[in-house]
């Protein structure tokens, strides 16, 4: 006999309709639908449920097994359209679906869909690889039942509501039931299908904000050492890079649950057209889960701004960090050259040593044979050997006569030449250099002009430490 497979567990919020407590239950998806199915004419309840498997994936459809799956689609009753790739990936979605198994029962089934890109916390990232990120995915599908009257003398039943958050990130549970012991805590009117939705934007929005400022810290990172130094090696071009690409991610993200926000506004409006009897207590409730959609989305609409601020500092940061290297290299770059300078020294000196003797040694060469001779003496006694004698010329003086005043002349023409190009070389050196410093300057000075005009209009600090 082939054993049951194991289902998923399921923790289950329940509120109470009078006192607005919230009263956690544990038990598996296979047991909870057995026993919604044994009881078809139960009481109406608001419940949240937070189903989880032993192992994490990407997507619902990545880690439940296919019996719960066909279990938590006959439990909510939305489309098998849910489980393909383009729903599962998809950065943010919504829908609605109002299917018609009961004339005499009005059901709604809405399907919500957000995905929030988080850094790691702690800053000081140094390389691409050690730039770690979560991805928290948060669906949450729902199903509204609203059953008339039995009698036309009975008083109207309020709606069931469910709603089942389908393998999330443990963070999530954990946020979204600490907000709804701390800050849900009167009844939930679920007039409309929407209306169980309002702690769970609550929470995404949360899980928003979280991100954005964390992706901010590694940001400010880059902008705080910028006096550390600014060679390439310091800057950790390939980091930052790969920090705008997150900070890319991060807005688009933001972007979308605009736009899911957008279309749930819209769905609440085309469902209130198409509804009767909408005046009185319903009407406000209505028009109380209108405001807390618009206040989400407002809210949302400000995280995007910040997340676009968030990539125009990134990217000044970038422009800033290339100048100031180009700037830096274009000092090495003359001090090599006054290196170069330098080391010629020795070179020069030789060049020197001959220009000095050059003069000397063609006067030699022309005169050699006529200063100098080689004189035989014949000895006048007996016995003596023959003599030989150095004999300089008479007009020997006329060599140096005409070799020193030839060298100084040579020397002192060389040294003007050398003296006056090596000067008009400086000068039109300094007037580069100026000239360069002074267009670096004004580009450092207009790229940070551009980034304070776009991000002066952004929100403050989240703290006193943030600058």
């Amino acid at each position: 006999m082939a054993e049951k497979p194991k289902s998923s567990r399921l923790e289950v919020l329940t509120q109470d309709r009078t006192t607005g407590s919230w009263t956690s239950t544990v038990t598996d998806l296979a047991s909870f639908a057995a026993e919604r199915s044994s009881r078809p004419s139960r009481q109406p309840q608001t419940q949240i449920a937070f189903l989880t498997t032993p192992t994490i994936g990407a997507s619902p459809a990545e880690v439940l097994p296919l019996h719960d799956q066909t279990v938590l689609q006959n439990v909510i009753g939305f489309k098998a359209s849910y489980w393909t790739p383009a729903q599962q990936q998809a950065a943010g979605y919504f829908s609605l679906h109002c299917p018609r198994s009961d004339p005499n029962t009005t059901i709604a089934v809405t399907i919500t869909k957000f995905l929030v890109k988080k850094a790691h916390a702690g800053v000081g990232r140094l390389t691409r690889l050690e730039i770690g990120h979560d991805w928290i995915a948060i669906d949450a599908l729902t199903r509204w039942e609203s059953r008339p009257p039995s009698t036309p003398h009975d008083t109207p039943s309020a709606p069931s509501v469910l709603c089942i958050i389908p393998c999330a990130p443990p963070c999530v549970p954990a946020d979204l039931s600490r907000l709804l012991h701390e800050q849900y805590t009167a009844p939930l009117r679920p007039v409309t299908p929407f209306s169980i939705l309002d702690p769970v934007l609550a929470c995404s929005v949360t899980f928003f904000e979280a991100a954005i400022w964390s992706w901010r810290d590694h940001v400010r990172y880059f902008e705080v050492r910028r006096e550390d130094g600014m060679e390439q090696e310091k800057r950790k071009y390939e980091a930052m890079h790969e920090l705008a690409r997150h900070a890319i991610h991060c807005a688009e993200t933001v972007g979308t649950g605009i736009q899911v926000l957008d279309g749930l506004e819209r769905e609440m409006g085309a469902w209130e057209a198409g509804r009767e009897g909408g005046g009185g207590e319903r009407a406000e409730v209505v028009r109380e889960e209108g405001r807390a959609v618009r206040a989400h989305g407002m809210m949302m609409r400000c995280l995007k701004g910040r997340a676009d601020a968030l990539g125009e500092r990134l990217r000044n940061e970038i422009s800033l960090a290339f100048t100031a290297v180009g700037q830096q290299h274009s000092r090495t770059s003359v001090r090599i050259a006054e290196g170069i300078s330098a080391d010629s020294a020795s070179t020069k000196t030789i060049s020197v040593l001959g220009v000095i003797f050059l003069p000397a040694a063609v006067v030699s060469s022309v005169f050699s044979t006529a200063f100098f001779d080689v004189e035989v003496i014949q000895p006048t006694r007996p016995g003596e050997k023959v003599r030989t004698e150095w004999r300089v010329a008479d007009q020997f003086w006329i060599y140096w006569a005409c070799a020193l005043p030839l060298t100084i002349v040579t020397v002192v023409v060389w040294t003007l030449w050398y003296y006056r190009f090596l000067k008009k070389k400086q000068a039109i050196t300094r007037q580069t250099l100026g000239e360069a410093e002074v267009q670096e300057n004004h580009s450092i000075k207009s790229v940070e002009a551009g980034w304070w005009s776009k991000v002066a209009t952004s929100s403050p600090p989240k703290s006193s430490k943030v600058t």
